[in-house]
């Protein structure tokens, strides 16, 4: 028997089974592995499959079902938020000003009550609001200073107190008498001059810890006035060591860089003691439309002041002033000029909105003039005029019984406490929640106008005051 043969016949002995097993062993990878008999040994617990009738016998998990979600709504996170306004949380973390709602908000501010309606029409309220800070802004010798200083007239007729932080070693004293009147010897010892820039501004923190130590509440309303930005000298300025190099390379910026973290820590304090602080600064380019006191309404966003950004940003009022007509008397003298006034920000109220004041430089600050023709050209509150010129106001019974009026009797007479509260119904003037948010002249004696007898009606429709004016100036700027 050859070896072949033999091969064969040792082949032929083996089992069919084993073949198979053997076979099933050296299957190639990604092919279907084999199933090992239960009886082997060594081989798993495999798993049969299920059928259908054991699976419909076996029981069911149960699962949870997700909680429908409710869609949310406005009024749902309004409440949410109200819940969370309201909280302990929130009252620990935040004051309660810091909570206020929008309604709210207006009830903690305050107002100097300006006896003029054309003022309160620009301003939109019934005077300057409390604890801001303001700037007014102009080219030289257009009034800035006779500005603050009836402004802080203002404050001071009606119980508060006023002081003020002179950079510019220019004080007239006679003229300062002229405006502030019967509070100038009060006046006069709250002034302080401050050699630089920075000295001034550390005299606005000395009067604030003043104000904080002898009228903790912020009972009194009270101004500060800085005169000015831009006639203060910073301290590297000041510096004789320095030579003059140095000194012009000092730049414009500084005293914007100083006046940023300064207003960020002094506007809390100007709220917690009820002081206003207002910042004197000249516009420090020339925007060449004509006259200066010609400017179109247009192009004073244009005038800068020094400072930067800063301090126009931090301001609640940023005040415009340009001069205007001179005023001359019966002789042509010269007795003063005009000030237009535009808000070139209002954050309490609307922008650009003016008003004209006249500096007289033997009475102050004054107003009749250009309001009553103001009041007059508007038509609103029938007012009639004769020739003189004098006027009455036939609905109020204002010098109707044929004695007419002039400017000053007439202008007295509309800003008395019987008829002010009528004339303010009918323009867009805002009142705030509760009349005790306004400081009224301590002249009236305690007594305030019956605002609630009159409605604003005619809200918005004093846009005519200063209409014709505004025009004539644009066409002179022309």
């Amino acid at each position: 028997m050859n070896p072949k043969e033999k091969e064969e016949e040792v082949v032929s002995e083996v089992p069919a089974e084993a073949v198979a097993k053997e076979t099933s062993k050296k299957t190639p990878s990604g092919t279907k592995a084999r199933t090992l008999d239960d009886n082997e040994v060594g081989s798993p617990p495999v798993r049969k499959a299920s059928t259908a009738k054991q699976l419909a016998a076996e029981p069911k998990k149960k699962v949870p079902k997700k909680k429908k979600v409710e869609p949310a709504t406005q009024e749902g996170m309004r409440a949410a938020m109200k819940e969370f306004r309201n909280g302990d949380k929130a009252r620990k973390r935040y004051g309660k000003s810091e909570l206020a709602t929008m309604d709210e908000v207006g009830e903690h501010v305050s107002y100097i009550f300006l006896p003029d309606i054309c003022a309160m029409w620009a301003l939109g309220r019934p005077g300057y609001a409390t604890r801001k800070i303001g700037e007014m802004l102009g080219f030289e010798g257009c009034g800035k200073t006779t500005s603050m200083y009836w402004m802080s007239k203002m404050v001071m007729d009606v119980g508060g107190f006023a002081a003020m932080v002179e950079t510019e070693d220019a004080v007239v004293h006679s003229h300062a008498a002229a405006v502030l009147g019967e509070h100038y010897d009060l006046f006069q010892d709250n002034f302080f001059q401050a050699d630089t820039f920075e000295s001034g501004l550390q005299m606005v923190l000395d009067a604030l810890d003043t104000f904080e130590k002898y009228d903790k509440g912020g009972t009194l309303p009270k101004i500060i006035i800085f005169d000015s930005v831009a006639g203060s000298a910073t301290n590297n300025v000041q510096d004789q060591s320095l030579e003059v190099s140095k000194i012009l390379s000092v730049g414009f910026g500084e005293k914007a860089r100083i006046l940023k973290p300064y207003l960020e820590h002094v506007r809390k304090r100007l709220k917690d003691t009820n002081t206003t602080l207002i910042f004197g600064n000249q516009g420090k380019e020339k925007i060449y439309t004509g006259l200066e006191s010609r400017i179109k309404r247009a192009t004073i966003d244009k005038v800068k002041g020094e400072g930067g950004k800063s301090l126009d940003f931090f301001t609640t009022y940023w005040e415009y002033l340009q001069k205007g007509a001179v005023i001359k008397d019966a002789s042509g003298g010269k007795r003063g000029f005009q000030i237009r006034h535009t808000f070139k920000k209002n954050k309490v109220r609307f922008p650009f909105r003016q008003f004209t004041s006249e500096v007289d430089f033997q009475r102050g600050v004054i107003f009749e003039r250009p309001t009553i023709d103001a009041l007059y050209a508007s038509d609103l509150c029938g007012i009639s005029k004769v020739k003189g010129p004098k006027f009455w106001c036939e609905e109020r019974d204002i010098g109707s019984d044929g004695r007419p009026m002039g400017y000053i009797d007439f202008y007295k007479a509309i800003h008395s406490v019987d008829h002010i509260a009528w004339f303010m119904s009918k323009f867009d003037i805002e009142m705030p929640p509760r009349i005790s948010q306004v400081y009224f002249p301590s002249e009236w004696g305690g007594q305030v106008p019956n605002f609630l007898e009159f409605s604003s009606s005619a809200a918005g429709a004093a846009g005519t005051v200063h209409t014709s004016e505004e025009e004539e100036d644009e066409d002179e700027g022309e």
